[in-house]
């Protein structure tokens, strides 16, 4: 499943920016709940901000509620790549995660990969309802 961009060399997404309504609360869901650190956190109150790093250097910023955010053209959930989302659901939950989907194994078909690729995949809802999708592609 590897691809590389020929139009802009390195590109990639580096974070998705959720406005919350708790900065704290929600560090702590995202830190001590699912394991990210904080990259760096700045700005002034009440427009203060987080970049956390999902381990693999990909992150996340929260936004604290009073920050600026579109009310169209929204993010409809984030997916975080996991290596065991059975196992990813259960500490999401542990963490204060509501579930959405349990787990399930599926296989998402089309163009290039006719013969499809396996996946298996759960959402759960974060502090913020924010929906949050884990995703295990290395199915062994």
């Amino acid at each position: 499943m590897k691809s590389k961009n020929t139009v802009i060399a390195g590109l990639g997404v580096h974070h998705p920016a959720l406005t919350v309504q708790d900065l704290q609360r929600s560090r702590r869901f995202y830190m001590d709940g699912l394991g990210f650190s904080l990259f760096v956190e700045f700005g002034e109150e009440p427009h203060r901000n987080a970049i956390l790093n999902a381990g693999d250097d990909t992150y996340i910023e929260l936004m604290s509620g009073d920050s600026p955010a579109p009310a169209q053209g929204k993010w409809g959930h984030v997916a975080l790549r996991v290596k065991n989302c059975e196992t990813a659901y259960k500490t999401a939950l542990q963490a204060g995660a509501r579930p959405l989907y349990e787990p399930r194994r599926d296989t998402m078909r089309g163009a290039p990969e006719e013969e499809g690729v396996p996946v298996i995949w759960a959402y759960v809802i974060g502090p913020d309802d924010e929906w949050i999708e884990l995703c295990q592609y290395e199915i062994g």
